[in-house]
């Protein structure tokens, strides 16, 4: 048996993904979301707030990508007032955007699949401006809102707006930094 034979009788499923990325706590949150128990999820970033958004973003990120569509929905149609709901929703519609544009470069994207793409893309904008209202501190809905305004091509004025938004209540996001250092690149 060669080298590469040996290879693919380890797994030809690629390497297992910790849905955690590491972190034991996201990683048990992951599968209450998997669940749809959340219960946990919702109190954890109630309690991030202050002196701790890149928290809430790190947890949010994971989970609203894991989250079930469905179970999001339930959960804003039952409390409208619950940003943490809509936050997690936004997230996720963020995600689901890019699962129907696919990973390859934009020329090989469907008609269907850009479609899907901005229509997602438009959910996870309503969904972020209203935890955005919900919660006036939190820079988490502008930290993706960045995202959503390179994905909808709004342009560099709705991106600084975005950012500043996020300077206004945490200079120092790093996830926020990040994406309108992204956004500043010359691709976008």
């Amino acid at each position: 048996m060669g080298f590469f034979d040996k290879l693919k009788a380890i797994g030809s499923g690629g390497p297992t993904l910790d849905p955690g990325v590491g972190d034991p706590l996201a990683r048990e949150l992951a599968g209450d979301v998997g669940r749809a128990d959340m219960s946990r999820t919702n109190e954890l970033l109630l309690q991030l707030r202050e002196g701790r958004w890149d928290d809430r973003d790190f947890y949010c990120d994971i989970l609203g990508e894991r989250s079930l569509r469905q179970v999001l929905d339930a959960w804003c149609e039952h409390d409208a007032g619950s940003q943490v709901a809509f936050l997690l929703r936004g997230r996720h519609a963020i995600a689901w955007a890019w699962e129907a544009r696919g990973k390859g470069s934009s020329d090989t994207v469907s008609d269907e699949g850009w479609n899907l793409f901005h229509q997602r893309l438009r959910l996870a904008e309503a969904d972020l401006a209203h935890a955005a209202r919900l919660d006036p501190a939190d820079p988490t809905p502008y930290v993706y809102m960045l995202t959503t305004a390179r994905g909808l091509g709004l342009g560099p004025e709705a991106a600084r707006e975005r950012f500043q938004a996020v300077l206004d209540r945490d200079p120092r996001h790093f996830n926020g930094n990040k994406q309108m250092l992204t956004t500043l690149t010359e691709k976008w």
